[in-house]
């Protein structure tokens, strides 16, 4: 498939994955019991990012993604 888009496989899978967090996000209501249980979840794969995402910020506004 990602041959098929010129694109590498990470960049494919990354693309993926951040449509399907969107689809998600775009079901649940802001500040609700289903939000805070979906942003506490830890990682499930860390390469020292659990670390780094405690100093981020967890959620991100439509707004803020738009350049």
């Amino acid at each position: 498939m990602a041959r098929r888009y010129a694109i590498t496989q990470q960049a494919l899978i990354e693309q993926l994955v951040v449509r399907e967090d969107e689809r998600i996000l775009a079901g649940i209501e802001p500040d609700s019991a289903q939000w805070r249980a979906y942003f506490s979840n830890p990682s499930l794969r860390s390469n020292d990012g659990d670390r780094y995402m405690k100093n981020s910020p967890t959620t991100i506004t439509k707004e803020q993604r738009q350049p």
